[in-house]
């Protein structure tokens, strides 16, 4: 994957001083729970499509790799938010909330295809997350959905 994926952008504001001699510490990036996820159904082909689509359509809003710092984390959906993936994005049921209906540029496919993105991304998220050393979460990530059930 890209470095810039891996590295975390906490909005920092950085001054400089001439023959400052002082160093700047490293940023960290804040500890998220990842929710329970549902199932990963769609092969590697599909979720670079979706990530295509997530690019050229909800980056803007949403960050990359869907890590939102203005708006909604993405890897942070609960269940029921997964259930209505599809009322979101096609349907407008947030459109109070200022999330826009994507119907007329995504198809129900293709609304799905950003969905199964964004579940891998919270995926490797929650890898991510299990792998640091502070000892986060001794529970295994699931691979592709198993054990992976939206809590309901």
């Amino acid at each position: 994957g890209g470095g810039a994926r891996s590295r975390y952008n906490d909005g920092r504001m950085l001054a400089f001083k001439l023959d400052a001699t002082g160093s700047i510490p490293a940023p960290v990036a804040p500890e998220v729970d990842i929710p329970p996820l549902p199932p990963l159904t769609a092969s590697e082909e599909q979720i670079a499509k979706g990530a295509e689509l997530y690019y050229e359509h909800c980056v803007w809003c949403h960050g990359m790799g869907p890590v939102g710092m203005v708006n909604a984390d993405l890897r942070l959906m609960t269940a029921e938010t997964h259930e209505r993936f599809a009322a979101i994005v096609r349907g407008g049921m947030l459109l109070d909330k200022g999330m826009d209906s994507f119907a007329d540029v995504l198809d129900a496919e293709q609304a799905e295809l950003v969905h199964q993105f964004v579940i891998s991304r919270a995926m490797e998220a929650r890898r991510e997350i299990e792998a640091r050393p502070d000892g986060a979460d001794s529970d295994a990530s699931p691979e592709r959905g198993e054990g992976a059930t939206p809590s309901g």
